[in-house]
C-alpha cells in the first residue's frame, strides 16, 4: 500500500502578522486564540464595558453605563478631560493671598470671631506676604509745590474674585503707616501728607473703605453694611493680607473713629494711633441722649440721611454733589480748595455701594437701623468705651466745628492710658491731612517715635 504523502503546512492566518500576544500557544493551523482573563475567561473591552456596549466577545455588557462626574455633564465629549479634575475651593487664605473687599462674610469668615479678637496669621511684620505683587510707588516730593498731588493708579488686587484697591509710597521694607480717610473724603485727602511720611522711611499704605472708589463686593446677595465694628475688620483683614503685624494707624472722621476701635480691641496691631478729633468709638445707648444745640447742629446731615429725602439726594449724583461740596465748606471753613480737588474725590463716591454704606452707616449710629448679630460681641465690648492703652498722639483743628470744646481734648482724656499727648492746629478745620498736610505728617512720624 502506498503511503499517504504528508498534508502541507495550512496557510498563515491574514491577521497573524498583527495578531495581539497572548499568553495562549497559538492553534496548529496558525491562528491566534482569543486572550484570556486570569480567571480563563475570554477579555472583556474595559473601554466598551463601560460605554455600556458590546464588547468583542459578542455577549452584551449588563452593567448600566458610567454616570460621568458632575462637573463633567455639561462638556461635550471632545471637551471631557481625561482625568477628574479638582475643583478648588475659593475660600481664599488671606495669609497667603493679597486682600480683597468682597463679600464681608467671606472676608472675614478666615477671622476668629470671638470678643478676644479675630485671629492673626501673618508671617513677617511689616513685610509684604506678596511683594512681586505689590510694586513700589513712589510719591512726588515734600519740598515740591506742583498743586494737588495725586497718588499713582490703585494697584489691583488679583488674589479673589473681586479687588480691593490701595495706593502705596515709600520703601517696602520700612515700618507700616496705614492712613484712612472719612466721608465725604477718600484716599486723595492723604496726597500730599504721604510722601512727607515716605521721605523718612515709611511705608505708608492708602486704603479705600469699604463703599468708596474702586472696592466691591463680591455678591449682590450681600448686606452693605456700614458699622464700625465691620469697618475695622476690614482694616485688620488687610493688614492680615499684606503680612503686617504692627502698623501706625492715623486717620480723621471714618478714618479716626476706625483707628480707635482698633487701638481699643487689638492693641497688638498698633504701633501708635494718631486720631483726628480724639476718641471717636461709638456707644449707641449715649447716642440716644440729647446733645447741646449746637452739637445737634453740626450733626444735622446725619438726621438728614435718616429720612427718605435724604436717601434721594444722596441717590441723585448732582444732588449728592452739592451736598458733599456744601460740606467741605462746612466743616473747613478756612481751606479754599478748587473745583479739580472736589472732583478727584468725588469720583470715589460713584462707587455703586457707596450709598447703602454710607446711609447705614449713620443710621446704624442713630438706631434707626440694626447691624449684624455677628457683630455683637465686638459692639458690646466698644458700648463699654474701652480704655486705648496704644501710645497716641490725638490732634485736633481749631476750625473744626466737631472739636470738643474746649479743643484740649480733656473731654475723653481718661479714654487714653497709654503714652498721650494732644496737638491743637488751630488753622485747620475737619480736613486736617489736606489742609495741612506737612503739620498731619508730622504727628504720624512722631507717633511712630513714642
Amino acid at each position: 500500500m502506498t503511503p499517504r504523502p504528508p498534508r502541507p503546512p495550512a496557510p498563515p492566518h491574514p491577521s497573524s502578522s498583527t495578531r495581539p500576544r497572548s499568553r495562549r500557544p497559538p492553534r496548529r493551523n496558525g491562528t491566534p486564540r482569543r486572550a484570556c482573563s486570569p480567571r480563563g475567561k475570554p477579555a472583556r473591552s474595559r473601554r466598551a464595558h463601560s460605554a455600556g456596549t458590546v464588547p468583542r466577545t459578542g455577549r452584551a455588557c449588563t452593567r448600566p453605563p458610567r454616570t460621568p462626574p458632575a462637573h463633567h455633564r455639561d462638556l461635550t465629549p471632545a471637551e471631557t478631560p481625561s482625568r477628574p479634575v479638582h475643583t478648588p475651593s475659593y475660600r481664599a487664605d488671606l495669609s497667603k493671598t493679597r486682600m480683597t473687599l468682597g463679600d464681608s462674610h467671606d472676608q472675614h469668615e478666615h477671622l476668629h470671631q470671638s470678643p478676644e479678637g479675630p485671629g492673626r496669621d501673618h508671617r513677617r511684620d511689616d513685610q509684604c506676604a506678596h511683594p512681586e505683587r505689590l510694586r513700589h510707588a513712589t510719591g512726588s516730593g515734600a519740598g515740591r509745590d506742583r498743586g494737588p498731588r495725586v497718588l499713582r493708579p490703585p494697584q489691583t488686587d488679583r488674589g479673589g474674585p473681586a479687588g480691593r484697591r490701595l495706593r502705596r509710597v515709600g520703601p517696602p521694607d520700612g515700618p507700616a503707616v496705614v492712613l484712612l480717610h472719612g466721608w465725604p473724603y477718600d484716599i486723595h485727602n492723604f496726597a500730599d501728607a504721604a510722601p512727607h511720611m515716605a521721605a523718612e522711611g515709611y511705608r505708608v499704605i492708602v486704603p479705600y473703605l469699604r463703599g468708596f472708589g474702586t472696592t466691591r463686593f463680591r455678591s449682590d446677595e450681600t448686606f452693605r453694611n456700614g458699622q464700625q465694628a465691620a469697618v475695622a475688620l476690614d482694616i485688620i483683614a488687610l493688614m492680615d493680607a499684606l503680612g503686617i503685624g504692627k502698623a501706625v494707624l492715623a486717620g480723621f472722621d471714618w478714618g479716626a473713629r476706625t483707628a480707635t476701635v482698633i487701638g481699643a480691641l487689638w492693641p497688638e496691631r498698633c504701633t501708635a494711633l494718631v486720631p483726628v478729633s480724639g476718641y471717636r468709638i461709638t456707644d449707641l445707648r449715649d447716642n440716644l441722649r440729647p446733645k447741646s444745640p449746637e452739637a445737634e447742629r453740626a450733626w444735622w446731615y446725619m438726621f438728614y440721611f435718616g429720612t427718605p429725602r435724604g436717601k434721594n439726594a444722596m441717590e441723585d449724583r448732582a444732588t449728592r454733589s452739592d451736598l458733599t461740596r456744601y460740606l467741605w465748606k462746612l466743616v473747613s471753613p478756612t481751606w479754599d480748595f478748587d473745583d479739580a480737588t472736589f472732583e478727584r474725590t468725588a469720583a470715589a463716591f460713584d462707587n455703586p455701594d457707596h450709598v447703602a454704606v454710607v446711609l447705614h452707616y449713620y443710621r446704624w449710629r442713630l438706631g434707626l437701623a440694626d447691624g449684624e448679630r455677628r457683630y455683637d460681641p465686638y459692639e458690646e465690648r466698644l458700648a463699654a468705651r474701652p480704655a486705648v492703652t496704644v501710645p497716641t498722639i490725638a490732634v485736633d483743628g481749631g476750625s473744626d466745628p466737631f472739636t470738643d470744646p474746649p479743643g484740649d481734648g480733656s473731654a475723653w482724656r481718661d479714654r487714653f492710658t497709654g503714652t498721650y499727648e494732644h496737638r491743637l492746629l488751630k488753622d485747620a478745620g475737619h480736613n486736617l491731612p489736606q489742609e495741612a498736610p506737612a503739620e498731619f505728617a508730622q504727628v504720624v512720624i512722631d507717633a511712630g517715635r513714642l
